[in-house]
């Protein structure tokens, strides 16, 4: 073997390394959208992004969290994302698993809709259809399973699960269900030291809850929310949501999107502020992994 071919073959062998290793790591386009001036007493709507990919991973982001150095989120088919920096040019993909240690296999299994950030960096994921909250560390292993809703999970339908999940300054968890569009109550959880405590949070107007986020330095939550009737109507709401020990209400209508500005089916929100003080919210939308849908990335301005 000459020195120039195990030299040749070194390097075919690092660059295979290298691409495994990067195999998991998605490129992202973004594409600003038109969109009309758009603001309320609370809100004003700064930018609207498409975000694509040529990888059929890239898709179905059901929630959003805001890290130190980026964003977190989580897709229909068990996947982590995470973003670094602010741009969602690209983002690094990580398969949830189970408690034994394998994949998770099966819609029933795999279909993540929201994540919270732990001080301590780990991760509470919720599940729909089979329903449950995990603990997960950031390489998509399991730390804990912590909420088995026994009988509770009977208010939980298949499609229907926990869509919003938050929490508090003090490590209490706070969990929104869907809801049905039939019903005039959604549930909504408080869980802290193993303990649940179960409040109904009222449905107005067909829309139903998917997201909910606590803002900076605060236990001050806004709520987002979706209106969706097939081939008719598409919609999202912001409102404050009022959280104690004891009750969590509905506060302010923050803003109402439809048409014509741009709207999907949102269901992630984070805020952070940024380096001129502002506050700001950033809602993304789950495209479904369909041709009709788009992920969209709103960027709005809390007064």
């Amino acid at each position: 073997m000459t020195h120039r071919f195990f030299w040749t073959m070194a390097f075919v062998l690092l660059c295979a390394v290298t691409a495994r290793a990067g195999g998991d790591e998605v490129k992202i386009y973004r594409e600003p959208v038109a969109f009309a001036p758009f603001q309320t007493e609370y809100v004003k709507l700064l930018s609207v992004e498409q975000l694509s990919s040529t990888d059929s991973r890239f898709g179905g982001l059901s929630g959003l969290v805001k890290t130190p150095g980026g964003y977190l989120s989580v897709s229909d088919r068990g996947v982590l994302f995470t973003f670094e920096g602010e741009r969602f040019d690209r983002a690094r993909l990580i398969p949830l698993r189970g408690g034994n240690g394998k994949l998770l296999k099966g819609k029933r299994r795999k279909d993540s809709e929201s994540l919270a950030l732990a001080p301590d960096g780990s991760l509470y994921i919720s599940f729909e259809r089979n329903h449950r909250v995990v603990r997960y560390a950031r390489d998509g292993s399991v730390r804990e399973d912590i909420l088995s809703f026994g009988k509770e999970e009977q208010a939980l339908v298949p499609n229907h699960g926990i869509e919003a999940l938050e929490i508090l300054r003090d490590g209490t968890l706070l969990l929104v269900v869907e809801g049905q569009v039939s019903h005039p109550f959604t549930a909504v959880w408080l869980v802290k030291d193993g303990q649940s405590k179960r409040f109904d949070l009222p449905l107005k107007d067909g829309f139903r809850p998917t997201g909910v986020v606590r803002l900076p330095q605060t236990d001050n939550f806004v709520l987002l929310e979706r209106y969706y009737k097939p081939l008719l109507d598409v919609k999202a709401r912001l409102s404050y949501l009022n959280v104690s020990a004891d009750s969590v209400t509905r506060g302010a209508v923050l803003a109402e999107f439809s048409s014509p500005t741009p709207v999907d089916n949102f269901e992630g929100i984070a805020a952070h502020e940024d380096t001129q003080g502002r506050l700001i919210l950033s809602v993304l939308s789950d495209d479904n992994f369909s041709l009709f849908q788009r992920t969209l990335l709103l960027r709005i301005l809390l007064k």
